[in-house]
């Protein structure tokens, strides 16, 4: 009974996003990470992004989910509930960011050209984790990410880079490098989408996959984990559901009528 409740409690975060997925129709643009690099493109004002991802590898498997609100054009606040364990056994050491981390997030960025063709951004989580009984660790990531829009296909390049402490990303130099690519494949179907952190601690990877757009404005993310150079992580998969943005007042009624989404197509 014990491990039922626990498992209850870990898959809880997924279970709100989910209702939340379900309960409205959406109408925005954003996304918050591309597979784990953010993505510097902001949940548009008055609008809940909801994203839900799965990293599933060997021995661990963990949940992260986020919820944001677009407060201002280009500002956003959000919660992340990070590194639930789905199975598989965290351990103690602090250094692994295996134990579950409660942060909240803001963002800041700004757009140029037509369509945000080219942005820049600076945004953080900060958060705690507890590690021990009544032990508690801060958590804190920090980035600053510039994008751009190749006028061939709606090529999207990233590229930034990151501050983290060593409860968030393990030991290691604290300061890495963000890179990302959106390459539309069917134009408003199907995206390839590859992205990296550089370095050689616990967040170190890199994950190639394919971006699904699915009805009422969702995307199913499916990607394939690899570790950086030298940071002996994990080869694993990720799944990511993510509902790109509705409108605040549609969580109370479902009768308002549709807003139309950016052209520019979305999404760390």
């Amino acid at each position: 009974m014990a491990r039922r409740v626990k498992l209850v409690i870990r898959l809880l975060p997924c279970l709100l996003a989910l209702g939340c997925w379900l309960s409205v129709a959406p109408a925005a643009r954003a996304q918050q990470n591309l597979f784990n690099v953010p993505s510097g493109l902001s949940t548009l004002p008055q609008h809940v992004f909801v994203q839900q991802q799965l990293n599933l590898s060997r021995p661990l498997g963990t949940s992260c989910t986020t919820v944001e609100l677009g407060v201002t054009r280009e500002f956003e606040l959000g919660i992340n509930v990070v590194n639930v364990p789905l199975y598989g056994h965290p351990g103690d050491d602090l250094a692994a960011p295996v134990h579950p981390g409660y942060l909240v997030n803001a963002q800041r960025g700004v757009s140029f050209g037509s369509h945000d063709q080219a942005r820049l951004s600076l945004g953080t989580q900060l958060g705690g984790t507890q590690v021990g009984h009544p032990e508690w660790a801060p958590l804190e990531f920090t980035w600053a990410m510039g994008s751009l829009v190749l006028p061939q296909r709606g090529t999207r390049l990233f590229a930034g880079g990151y501050h983290a402490n060593r409860a968030l990303a393990g030991d290691g130099f604290p300061l890495g490098g963000l890179l990302g690519l959106e390459l539309p494949l069917v134009p408003e179907r199907l995206l390839f989408q590859v992205d990296y952190i550089s370095g050689d601690r616990d967040i170190s990877v890199a994950v190639a996959g394919l971006v699904i757009e699915l009805p009422a404005g969702m995307q199913l993310s499916l990607g394939v984990q690899l570790p950086a150079p030298r940071s002996h992580n994990a080869f694993g998969f990720v799944v990511e559901l993510t509902q790109r943005g509705f409108p605040l007042g549609r969580m109370a009624s479902s009768g308002v009528e549709h807003v139309s989404q950016s052209p520019a197509r979305d999404h760390l």
